[in-house]
């Protein structure tokens, strides 16, 4: 698919919100090499610490190191370390540049870039954040001006319409996504976990927040279960959301008579990226945060609450509407009503914490609606393509 200039591909990689730029990016590369093995991946991280708790097979004390997948050979390199970046960069110019998240980039790379010697033509491809709003389609494939007539500029967005480039479909979570046992079996023998159809199960990934709305609504809902012969059963992961659930659920104790409501609950090691894809897919209902959660969320077709990055002034809640307007017209209206209204709840800065065990109490009643709904929203985006795919079609037409 791609010629000899066009398979020199660097992605860069600023890491900001912990696993999640790092998990994007590793997924995006593996999704490349799947597609595209002939393509040659350079990738310069600026943490490889969270790399290395992605890929224990990375060394996070190496500045320049090989990897192979599925037999495909990248190199990695420590963003940080100017000196052996400048010199593997300058006698081997890049050629391909995917700027991930629209990151800074290094300046050791824009020395070699934009040097007045430099007759090289370079390609940046700033791949965006996921966004669900309207801008999204009339942004992608535009070209932005840099101060270089040798290095051209253009942004990829990936998205949820087909004038977008998508979402990664890489093969381990399609896999998942398409075969229960599959994912059922990665579970059980990379992360001694079972998932078992009796029981209905929820997975809390999060920023910190107070979860005791959350708390509350999940031992109504459970109360609901009882009757109806199930067990309710909680995945909670390591990290930001453990601490603050486990307060909610100790407050929970000491006013509540029952002692024993929402007991069936598992707190979560560190996860691979393809056992946390395999959860998402095999559990009845998601909280999850971040974009490439979200996007894994999306995928899998069932119930979710996404806890979008905060920004200043609420800035995130323009993108949680945007996405819930996408999502609407997959439901019926009440239900799409309540479940904005949530949505929308569940990211404010300032949660009436009421308000929001109410709705989430609703939502729990209308999980089958909302699991029909969502697994056509997913059917829909899937239909759109792989982004990898697209991404690389897009480069295969390059000139240099």
């Amino acid at each position: 698919m791609l010629d000899e200039k066009q398979r020199d591909i660097t992605i860069l990689c600023q890491v900001v919100d912990n696993f999640g730029d790092i998990g994007f990016v590793y997924r995006l590369s593996r999704a490349i090499s799947e597609v595209c093995p002939e393509a040659k991946l350079r990738l310069v991280v600026s943490d490889l610490a969270s790399f290395a708790r992605l890929e224990p097979k990375i060394d996070a004390k190496k500045s320049k190191q090989d990897f192979a997948y599925n037999s495909v050979n990248w190199q990695i390199f420590d963003w940080n370390n100017t000196e052996v970046c400048k010199k593997e960069f300058e006698e081997n110019h890049p050629l391909v540049v995917l700027q991930c998240f629209q990151c800074e980039r290094p300046l050791w790379l824009d020395e070699i870039l934009f040097s007045a010697d430099n007759t090289h033509i370079s390609h940046i491809i700033n791949v965006e954040y996921l966004t669900a709003e309207d801008w999204a389609d009339e942004f992608h494939c535009l070209k932005s001006a840099t101060r270089s007539k040798n290095v051209k500029k253009v942004n990829f967005m990936p998205g949820f319409t087909d004038k977008t480039g998508g979402l990664v479909l890489d093969t381990s979570f399609m896999k998942s996504l398409a075969h229960k046992e599959y994912a059922r079996n990665l579970l059980k023998t990379q992360a001694d976990i079972e998932v078992y159809d009796t029981d209905f199960n929820v997975v809390i990934f999060s920023y910190e927040r107070d979860f005791s709305p959350i708390v509350r609504a999940l031992c109504t809902f459970e109360k609901q279960l009882q009757q109806d012969g199930k067990k309710l059963r909680i995945f909670v992961t390591d990290g930001k959301s453990k601490a603050s659930f486990q307060t909610a659920i100790d407050e929970l104790h000491e006013v509540s008579q029952n002692k024993q409501s929402l007991k069936n609950r598992v707190f979560l090691p560190f996860l691979p990226q393809n056992v946390w894809d395999a959860l998402l897919t095999v559990c009845d209902f998601n909280f999850v945060r971040g974009e490439d959660s979200l996007s894994r969320a999306v995928l899998a077709g069932k119930p979710f609450v996404w806890h979008a990055y905060p920004q200043e002034n609420e800035w995130q809640t323009v993108k949680v509407k945007a996405l819930m307007q996408r999502i609407s017209s997959y439901l019926r209206k009440e239900t799409a009503s309540l479940y904005n209204e949530l949505m929308i709840e569940y990211n404010k800065d300032n949660t009436n914490n009421e308000k929001q065990e109410a709705l989430l109490e609703k939502i729990f009643s209308r999980c089958d609606e909302l699991k029909k709904g969502l697994a056509d929203f997913a059917e829909e985006t899937i239909s759109i393509g792989n982004l990898a795919e697209n991404l690389c079609i897009f480069i295969s037409h390059l000139q240099f």
